[in-house]
């Protein structure tokens, strides 16, 4: 994945920092959404082949095939739990300087369209704002 695409989706959580280092520039730990999916996964991958840290939010019934194994030095970790969760996102969070929200509803057809909406916009949003309100990372 190109560096610039992957820096762009970045959602840097420093408060209080008048000059925030680019969150790339150092090493990080980074938790990513939706980890179970094409681009979460290979968020993943390409942000421990530049030496940061990933926990990896999935759900108990995720595929996880594609994802690295976790490793007991803490590089690589799985945090289960679900978008929707918001204490799952907290505790996922925790200790989190970086987030790369990949989540999202990809069925193709929803008998109930609100769902991808609530899912891919007003929840998430929601969340994002509690969390960072709240500054439970890191």
């Amino acid at each position: 994945m190109h560096s610039l695409a992957l820096h762009s989706l970045c959602l840097s959580l420093k408060p209080n920092q008048t000059q925030p280092n680019p969150p790339w520039e150092e090493t990080m730990k980074a938790l990513v959404t939706g980890a179970s999916g094409y681009l979460g996964g290979r968020l993943c991958h390409g942000l421990l082949k530049q030496g940061h840290s990933v926990r990896a939010l999935v759900r108990r019934t995720s595929d996880i095939s594609e994802l690295p194994p976790p490793s007991s030095g803490g590089v690589f970790e799985l945090a289960y739990g679900d978008i929707t969760d918001y204490q799952s996102l907290l505790d996922a969070f925790s200790g989190c300087q970086v987030i790369f929200h990949a989540a999202a509803i990809v069925e193709p057809w929803l008998p109930d369209p609100s769902k991808f909406f609530s899912v891919s916009t007003s929840l998430t949003s929601k969340f994002f704002t509690e969390l960072i309100n709240e500054k439970k990372w890191n």
